[in-house]
């Protein structure tokens, strides 16, 4: 597929916005149409969601091929823009990680998601550094301006948020924003209070992205924190799943299928959906 610099300009802007950016995250087309039909201004494909669809276990198992032959069915099947989450890039090298860069925009990404960990292990900030500028060069060469959401994996230690390890989230979104990154994705263990996420707004100089769970601040009150973009990963599709397991073991146990019939879709409704083209 040909690079939209139309779609990757207006992502861009959607994270300089005044109003947050709220990425909904898909794993499958069928999600990808749902999230584009209720509203939503951009996709950000869940790895984790596409290697479980797959399966396989999270933590690129899958191939890079695998993951980007999904999100080549996403970005046809929808008209919004899509990012795509390529995990630590697959590989250990620059030239491996610009191998799957490129693999995303040929998929039709306009942005992806590039994670500081790999194999359990946060990589020295030089090197996530380097592979940043080295992806941003090669952008520039094949003038694609791919927007670099760079995750810091700094409070997802064992031992939480903590001060120790909010300095190192800063430090690295500092050294990744002066290497060429476009956005700063900080994950947490769900202990991110309001105080810490304004210290982050305001100690990063690039547009905060932070996951959101059922304990979170609601979308209003991070706006007004100053938080650029949410997203909440493979956490719709777990619900869901989890919501099959209820009407599932409801046959089995009880014999009954009342959940069959809660808030359950038509075959016309997903039929239609799926008919509609991008």
């Amino acid at each position: 597929m040909r690079f939209s610099h139309a779609q990757a300009d207006h992502f861009r802007q959607l994270h300089h916005a005044d109003e947050i950016l709220v990425l909904g995250n898909a794993w499958d087309v069928i999600s990808a149409k749902f999230l584009e039909r209720q509203g939503y201004k951009a996709i950000g494909t869940t790895s984790a969601g596409i290697a479980a669809v797959l399966g396989y276990p999270d933590g690129e198992v899958m191939s890079i091929r695998e993951n980007c032959e999904m999100v080549q069915r996403i970005t046809a099947a929808v008209t919004i823009p899509v990012t795509a989450d390529i995990e630590a890039g697959y590989g250990s090298s620059l030239a491996d990680i610009l191998a799957s860069v490129q693999q995303a925009i040929k998929a039709g990404a306009i942005g992806v998601n590039l994670e500081d960990t790999t194999n359990g292990e946060l990589l020295s900030v030089e090197t996530m550094a380097d592979h940043i500028a080295g992806i941003k060069t090669r952008c520039l060469e094949l003038n694609t301006p791919l927007f670099l959401n760079v995750r810091t994996d700094a409070l997802l230690k064992d031992e939480g948020t903590n001060a120790e390890t909010l300095r190192d989230a800063v430090t690295r979104g500092n050294s990744y924003a002066e290497a060429g990154a476009d956005g700063v994705f900080v994950p947490d263990l769900g202990d991110l209070g309001q105080k810490n996420i304004s210290m982050l707004v305001q100690k990063l100089p690039l547009p905060l992205n932070i996951i959101v769970n059922e304990n979170s601040r609601p979308i209003p009150a991070l706006e007004q924190l100053g938080v650029a973009r949410v997203s909440f990963g493979p956490r719709v599709m777990r619900a869901m799943l989890a919501y099959m397991s209820q009407i599932t073991a409801e046959l089995l146990s009880r014999g009954t299928s009342v959940r069959l019939g809660d808030h359950s879709l038509s075959y016309g409704e997903i039929n239609s959906l799926l008919s509609t083209p991008a």
